[in-house]
């Protein structure tokens, strides 16, 4: 009879725990309006930085009036601290700069800095790749496929639309969601990818429709890292995809 007792008990235990699992997993409400699917994707700014990508980005800042290629790798440091180390590669004489240090906040903002010779360059950083942290430092639901349409949760949630798909960048594809909204005439867009830390591509434009800056990541290398993302690398003999010990498989 107690070991019934502690059956039905230990029974009536994991019910309640598998309800309550399901309601903060897959019943969160939207504005008390919609459901969250399951499964769906999460992402923030700095999400992956762990597994310490080294990427390189070609970046066009009209507003600042600058076309640089910069090569960005980022690190966890055990202190929590997150750093990025930068190398800048001048476009006219594809001389490589040395390689700088910067710290990031928690959510990704640049922390100020004495070293003159890289403001520029950081100025460059914060009006493009990393100007999106104000709708990115938290956690925040991309929706796709869903009965209600394509949302990025965020703060932003009505007018930014999330579009799932297979991207072609110079080395490969990347299983991307495209986080854009309507200014004017033209479409804003970034490009976002599951444990990627940073956005991967973008385009902007202000109200008038000029354009204001837009950057793509050119090349990619991670020593080790479960990114389900990745979906597919060029893979010819002429052109070695710039991936390393990375199982490739779809999310």
């Amino acid at each position: 009879m107690i070991q019934a007792k502690i059956i039905l008990l230990i029974l009536i235990t994991l019910f309640i725990a598998g309800t309550i699992y399901y309601i903060l997993e897959y019943n969160l409400n939207n504005a008390g309006q919609k459901t969250i699917p399951r499964f769906t994707s999460i992402w923030n700014m700095g999400k992956g930085n762990e597994y310490e990508p080294i990427m390189e980005y070609s970046i066009n800042d009209y507003d600042l009036d600058q076309q640089l290629l910069i090569v960005i790798r980022l690190e966890k440091t055990q202190s929590d601290n997150n750093l990025i180390h930068i190398n800048i590669i001048n476009n006219k004489n594809n001389i490589v700069s040395p390689e700088y240090t910067l710290q990031l906040t928690d959510d990704y903002i640049i922390k100020n800095h004495d070293n003159d010779q890289i403001r520029l360059y950081t100025n460059v950083l914060k009006d493009t790749i990393f100007s999106k942290r104000n709708i990115s430092s938290q956690p925040k639901y991309l929706i796709h496929d869903s009965s209600w349409g394509n949302t990025f949760v965020g703060k932003l949630t009505p007018s930014l639309k999330v579009i799932n798909n297979k991207t072609q960048f110079n080395f490969g594809k990347l299983n991307t969601f495209e986080v854009n909204y309507e200014i004017g005439a033209n479409s804003n867009a970034f490009f976002i990818v599951d444990n990627m830390a940073i956005p991967t591509m973008a385009t902007y434009y202000d109200i008038d429709g000029n354009l204001l800056h837009s950057y793509e990541l050119l090349s990619l290398t991670i020593n080790y890292a479960p990114l389900y993302n990745l979906y597919t690398f060029a893979n010819s003999q002429s052109e070695k995809p710039m991936i390393s010990s990375v199982h490739l498989h779809h999310k």
